[in-house]
Order: structure tokens, then sequence, then C-alpha cells
């Protein structure tokens, strides 16, 4: 369970507006686990409060919580913002940062007059007193005055980097602002509690981009969208068909996973022979079309590689046998061009046994395999079906039984 911190709006001077007041006056931004830095520069040691609503932390204790008028919220954030800077040197200017704080809580109703910081749940993880000594000091700096070791009050409640600049959204490329940038951003600022906060719907700047890296862009949507003439146009300016874009794949992958066959045969045509990557694609995710063209193209039917959402290597045939696409006809056309139905991948697997629970797949493959290999094929279905009645699984077991009683007839028969 999560240790919530919030600054709230409420319509009264009053605290914990979360727990007593109505719905519209409750909390504008929350924090998860600590207590954002710009918070605190809102208020001031005169500010807390300890009323009959304060909740108790789990020490007992009550907890006097600040409260501010939020007209007095803007000018709070101007004096103490150079004492915050001061903290975090490395931080940039967060003159924008008390805006968009400001902004924040703007958003509230009108009758929504003051802003109180509700950090219960804080409080009971301290020794009965600590928290609100701690408090008392953070607000006694943010008031101009000498605190001692600052920084060591601060630390418990901060999720900032020292190090690191407190990077906007729309300050930086997309590329450049990081997870790390964002939990960076929200442990100064927090995050909307209700709705995003105005620093949480801003945009990352696209990465600028130079000519060729734009008309390479362009021929990437155009495959994705499907658009033949679109694309060839991009490609006689100079797109290359197997550059990655930067989600890692290449023009021919996305038109063997999107396009047409004449798409397709577009792209391959300014590609040469495919690469083993868009083989082992074509095999899992295209048509049997679509794979039949890059075998013409010169495709190593033999292809070793990742497919879409795999993280290890498997071979062509393999993929085709498992595909929920065209699976037959594609697995015949790889045999047609002498894939190995007994090639092992890395974990010592054949392409027989990996389509263990294909038994149609396994039909073709079986005239091609080797003893050893359906011996392999034999044992390894004989574990999954003790496996699947162990755990109760009848439909899997009768599927299991089935291609065990095929490779079991074909021992027979050869």
């Amino acid at each position: 369970m999560a240790n919530w911190a919030f600054l709230s709006c409420t319509a009264d001077r009053r605290t914990y507006p979360s727990y007593t007041g109505k719905p519209q006056y409750r909390a504008v931004l929350s924090a998860a686990w600590h207590l954002p830095v710009l918070w605190w520069a809102i208020f001031r040691p005169a500010d807390l409060v300890l009323d009959r609503s304060a909740r108790k932390a789990g020490d007992g204790d009550p907890v006097p919580a600040p409260v501010v008028p939020r007209s007095r919220v803007k000018q709070r954030l101007a004096e103490a913002l150079s004492r915050v800077e001061k903290l975090y040197p490395k931080g940039g200017s967060l003159s924008r940062h008390a805006d968009l704080l400001v902004a924040a809580l703007e958003r509230a109703p009108q009758q929504a007059k003051y802003v109180t910081l509700e950090h219960v749940e804080t409080a009971a993880y301290f020794q009965p007193g600590e928290f609100q000594q701690v408090q008392a000091d953070i607000l006694a700096y943010m008031a101009g005055r000498k605190v001692r070791a600052i920084q060591m009050r601060l630390r418990p409640f901060t999720a900032v980097a020292n190090e690191r600049k407190f990077n906007l959204p729309d300050e930086v490329t997309e590329a450049r602002f990081t997870k790390a940038d964002r939990e960076n951003l929200y442990g100064l600022l927090g995050q909307g509690a209700q709705k995003l906060a105005p620093w949480q719907e801003l945009k990352p700047r696209p990465p600028h981009r130079s000519a060729k890296e734009q008309i390479q862009q362009q021929l990437i949507d155009a495959v994705r969208s499907d658009k033949l003439m679109r694309a060839k146009v991009m490609l006689e300016q100079g797109a290359s068909p197997l550059a990655l874009d930067k989600y890692r794949f290449n023009a021919l992958e996305y038109a063997i996973m999107h396009g047409s066959d004449a798409l397709v045969r577009l792209i391959l045509e300014a590609a040469g022979q495919p690469p083993a990557r868009p083989m082992c694609i074509a095999a899992d995710k295209g048509s049997a079309r679509a794979l039949r063209l890059l075998l013409s193209a010169g495709g190593n039917p033999q292809a070793f590689a990742t497919s879409v959402g795999y993280s290890r290597k498997e071979y062509a045939l393999s993929y085709a046998a498992t595909s929920d696409r065209n699976s037959q006809p594609k697995v015949k056309l790889l045999l047609d061009r002498g894939a190995d139905v007994n090639a092992r991948n890395e974990q010592g697997e054949s392409c027989l046994t990996s389509c263990y629970e294909v038994p149609d797949a396994m039909r073709l493959m079986l005239p091609n395999s080797t003893k050893r290999n359906r011996q392999q094929t034999v044992d390894h279905l004989r574990n999954e079906i003790t496996h699947a009645e162990e755990i109760g699984l009848p439909r899997r077991v009768k599927r299991l039984k089935k291609s065990l009683r095929l490779v079991e007839r074909h021992e027979i028969e050869k």
C-alpha cells in the first residue's frame, strides 16, 4: 500500500480536507512515498494549524498541517525559489516549475480559497514528535532562516536526484526526456490527483531530423499505411528499405506485417536479398505469398533470428509451424526450399520438437526427420502429457496425445 501525501484546496482554513471536506475541495496534487520539494516552499512556520479535524499519526500524536490562502501561493513560491534552487545547484532555474504549480492550484474551484498540505500518512512513519520538529525546520528554511543540515532534514521526504536537472518535457527532445527525468520532476512537483497536472500534459519536442532522416521516416509511414506510390517516391528519393526506425524495425519488416503483396515486392526490389530477421517475421506474421516473395528474392529458408515479440532466436521453419496465419502453406514452402527439420536452436530443441502442439505441421515435417529427432520429440511429448495431467488440463492432454500418436505411427510405418 502506498504512503500518500496530497496538496489540497479547501473553502475553510482547515486541515485534511480529503478526510473531512466536500469532494470538490479535495486533493489537487498527489505524491507517493515522498513530499515534493516545491510543496514545502508554499508554506511558513506561522501557517501550521492544529484543529479538531486534524488526523492522528500512527504514534497517536496530533499532526499539525500548514494552511495558506491560495492568493498568496505565487508570492510564497517567488520568495522561497532561490532557496530551493540553492539546495539543488544542478537542477537549473525553477521559475517555470513554480508557475506550473500555481497553474495546477488555480484549477481548483474558486470557493476553495485555502491550500493545505496533507501528510498524515508520512508522519506516521516517524517517531513521536520527530516529524513535527523536522517539518518546523523545513518551513523555517523556506521562510529565510538558517537551518543546520537542511539537506539531511529534507532527505527522508524527497525523491529527487541532486545531480540532475529538473527538465520539463517540452524543454528537451523525446529521446532525451527519460523515465529518470519524469521521476525527478514528480519529486519536485508531484502528480495530478484527480486529473493530470499541467506538467504532465506537456509533450516532449520531437527530435530534430535531417532531410535524410525525414525521408526515411516518411517511407516507414507510407509502408505502415500501405501507400504504394508514396513508398515508391520515398525510395526514389534515397530512403533505405533496411534502415531501422526508433522501434528497431525497417520498411521491409513493416511491409511484411502490414502491407500488400505489391508493397512487399516494391520494397524487396530496393532491398535485394532479404536478411534473416525479415524471413523469420514473414514465416511468423506474414502471409504465405509474402514468404514466397522473400524466398524468390534469395531469402534463406534456414534463416535463424528473432521475430516480433520473441526474445530468443528460432528458425523460420519453427515460426511457420506455430504461426496462426497460413501455417501449413508456409511450412510447405520452406520444406520445398530445403529447410532442415532437424536443425536445433540454442536450447537444443529441433524444429520438429518446437511444433509438438501442431499436428498438421508435424505431419509435414516427419518424413524429413531423423530417428534421434523423433525420439526427442516423443520424450518431450510424454513429459508434457504427464505435466498436463497433473495440473488437470484434459483438452491439452488430448491434443498432445494426438501429436504423440502421430509420431509413434510414423515410426512404426518407417
